[in-house]
């Protein structure tokens, strides 16, 4: 007899048909989840009433699955849940911490960010997403501090170096800036992204000055073309009620070209 369970989706239990007197197979709440399709909202720790350790584990597989497929916030949920209920998952707070900074929620990212580091001290990859998530919040000096270390563990992180780069344009050291893009662009890249801080800045007529640069080196590039025609031509500013407030949380630093922005191992 064959024993279907309500609600659709089983978090622990799977019961196969038995004959001739074979007892029902148990899977593991883990491999039932893992056999669940990870789009559906689903938390497989709340199907059954398991014990903590069996909690956890269906928790952290969901928030696993959950995490790949974009659902930061359920996963990010079920992260925690899982780290509550099993402290040997205390690794949770790395991912925690990605998650969080996507949020933009950077109080609680910054958070998991020390906890991380404090687990994982010599890992450049970590140290250059809390470098990128300082430089998201404008936090210039202390993403300066764990990009560098960054690159200390990883000599050959382009990505560090790139955010290195945007960091110290940032903080208006533009030649160190340039020298940094150096070990990760290529010098038309450089130009660009150190145009795109100009711009940041409002400093029109340096942006000007670095899109040309990049013409002057690949003149077919239609984006420093557009650039350029919208600095010398801006649109002009709608009064709102809204009109000259900065709004919290923004992130006022991401680099909006995909090919040249500031990056993080996600």
């Amino acid at each position: 007899m064959r024993i279907v369970p309500a609600g659709g989706i089983l978090a622990g239990l799977l019961l196969a048909g038995t004959s001739g007197g074979c007892l029902p197979i148990r899977k593991s709440a883990v491999e039932t989840v893992q056999e669940q399709s990870p789009l559906e909202h689903f938390d497989a720790s709340k199907e059954l009433e398991l014990p903590p350790r069996e909690k956890a584990k269906a928790s952290l597989a969901t928030a696993q699955l959950l995490d790949k497929n974009g659902k930061i916030d359920e996963a990010a949920k079920l992260y925690e849940q899982a780290r509550s209920l099993n402290n040997d998952y205390k690794f949770v707070c790395r991912r925690l911490a990605v998650l969080y900074d996507r949020q933009g929620n950077f109080p609680k990212a910054n958070d998991e960010y020390d906890k991380a580091i404090a687990m994982y001290p010599k890992d450049g990859d970590l140290l250059n997403d809390a470098g990128y998530s300082r430089y998201c919040q404008g936090n210039w000096t202390l993403a300066e501090d764990y990009l560098r270390q960054a690159i200390e563990r990883n000599k050959e992180s382009k990505k560090a170096w790139t955010n290195l780069g945007m960091t110290l344009a940032q903080r208006e050291h533009y030649e160190e800036a340039l020298e940094a893009f150096a070990h990760a662009l290529s010098e038309p890249e450089a130009h660009f992204n150190l145009a795109f801080v100009f711009t940041t800045q409002g400093k029109r007529a340096e942006a000007i000055a670095e899109y040309k640069k990049v013409l002057q080196l690949v003149p077919d590039m239609e984006r420093a073309k557009l650039a350029i025609a919208k600095l010398e031509n801006p649109e002009p500013k709608r009064m709102g009620p809204a009109a000259g407030v900065q709004q919290a949380g923004h992130r006022t630093a991401r680099n909006p070209v995909e090919e040249f922005a500031t990056s993080r191992d996600r």
